[in-house]
């Protein structure tokens, strides 16, 4: 790894070259190998030390989308619940100030 690439073989076949940093091509081309019955979850887990739970959420990522699930953007949800500036507390559902005990809490 002097050149900071990594070459993973497949019994006497080299698979791919990657880069060190490059993880999206590593999780894909092990998940290929998964889908195509070439090697098995627990081969993976135990050869690269990737837990089984990434592994499993990789290839259904696979089987749905192929490769273009790995390098695509992954979408982004909003916020739920933010609170709004004290000032501006005009939202009620969103930006209302928390609720108040009358009586403290007793344990």
């Amino acid at each position: 790894c002097d050149t900071g690439e990594v070459v993973p073989f497949h019994g006497q076949l080299r698979v791919f070259t990657r880069t060190q940093s490059d993880v999206a091509s590593f999780r894909m081309v092990t998940r290929q190998l998964i889908v195509q019955g070439s090697v098995t979850t627990g081969r993976v887990q135990r050869t690269f030390g990737v837990p089984l739970v990434s592994i499993k959420r990789g290839t259904k990522l696979y089987r749905a989308r192929w490769a273009v699930g790995f390098f695509a953007s992954q979408p982004r949800r909003p916020a739920k619940g933010r609170r709004c500036p004290r000032e501006s507390w005009t939202k009620p559902a969103l930006c209302s100030p928390p609720a108040r005990r009358s009586r403290p809490y007793r344990w």
